[in-house]
């Protein structure tokens, strides 16, 4: 019990100051740049969404519970990883960015944020060490460090973005913020041991990949259940409707990952009792509890005063997205009790 007091406050101390610069940001943002420009960055970000299917097929899944279960042997297996993300990185740009590049038919916005901030986001992503280090339990620090990528991101909304027109601009902070986070986080997992040098054994690399296909399936649900909603939007809507759907969805996610900082402090512990035989069915059970005392209170309260906080934080060019937000509320519940089952089925091999 002291444990997770510990971790929780770790998490919410150190999470408190990112969550509040996404509350803080989020307006600011959308009444910048515009209701259809925030429908072009949200449909970028659903993107590489997508293409995490591609070039992580639930590799981040399986070196995330290896690491909390078992901290040394995977340590090798982090540098398999990078080689595999970093093969399957080459692959992507020698078969599909050619074919973007050539036959897309997306607005200039969609072009430019594609070539200038996407593509250089899937290069940033391979060296990705969140999940490696929640699995570690190093808490506070993982916290502190996507408070300093917030930050980063927030700073270039606040002075430098004016418009829609300057909607690149917020892709550098965003890139900015990652680049730096991933060299400071990466410098304290070497101290730990960690590699950052590609292991580009083709043998150990061909196991770990037939190995994660079998969670290939749950990580596109996952990506379906996170993005699929704006993806097939934007081809459904017009691009008003898109950035009006897109601003409702990204208010329920800025709340859902408030709730979650209560939980993961729960899934390296349950990972680790699973593979050492241990009474993990208890952690669940807490889990499931909290997650009913924290989702169905908050349904009730935006249900009923959602237009006035729309009103509050939007101009009323958002107005029309407090409607759309009505009918997801349910998913801070669907969404939080899923996370719990879809880890307690990944956490098995």
């Amino acid at each position: 019990m002291i444990f997770f007091l510990r971790s929780i406050l770790s998490l919410v101390s150190g999470n408190i100051g990112t969550t509040l610069l996404s509350i803080v940001t989020f307006p600011i943002f959308l009444k910048k740049i515009g209701v259809e420009q925030f429908g072009n960055w949200s449909f970028i970000i659903a993107i590489s969404g997508l293409l995490a299917i591609f070039l992580n097929p639930g590799i981040d899944t399986i070196i995330n519970r290896e690491v909390a279960a078992f901290r040394v042997k995977a340590k090798n297996l982090v540098q398999t990883a990078i080689g595999l993300r970093l093969s399957l990185l080459l692959l992507f740009h020698l078969l599909f960015v050619p074919l973007f590049v050539f036959f897309s038919d997306f607005n200039s916005t969609i072009n430019q944020l594609f070539i200038y901030y996407l593509l250089p986001q899937t290069i940033i992503g391979i060296l990705t060490y969140e999940g490696i280090f929640f699995a570690s339990e190093f808490f506070l620090l993982g916290s502190i460090l996507r408070f300093l990528n917030q930050s980063i991101f927030s700073i270039f909304i606040f002075f430098i973005v004016q418009s829609g027109d300057d909607i690149l601009y917020a892709a550098c902070g965003s890139l900015l913020g990652s680049f730096l986070s991933i060299i400071i986080g990466w410098y304290f997992l070497k101290k730990e041991g960690y590699s950052i040098i590609p292991n580009f054994n083709f043998k150990k690399q061909y196991n770990l990949l037939k190995t994660s296909i079998n969670y290939a399936l749950s990580s596109f649900f996952s990506m379906m259940y996170a993005h699929g909603g704006v993806i097939i939007a934007k081809f459904l809507l017009s691009p008003h409707d898109l950035g009006i759907f897109s601003a409702a969805k990204r208010f329920i996610e800025i709340i859902l990952e408030f709730i979650r900082l209560i939980q993961k402090p729960y899934v390296p512990r349950i990972t680790k009792l699973i593979e050492h035989k241990g009474d993990y069915l208890t952690y669940y059970r807490s889990l499931i509890r909290l997650v009913f005392m924290t989702a169905i209170p908050l349904i009730f309260l935006f249900y009923f005063n959602i237009k006035s906080i729309f009103l509050f934080l939007f101009d009323s060019s958002f107005l029309e997205s407090s409607q759309t937000v009505k009918y997801i509320l349910p998913n801070l519940l669907f969404g939080l009790t899923a996370n719990i089952f879809s880890g307690a089925l990944i956490v098995f091999k």
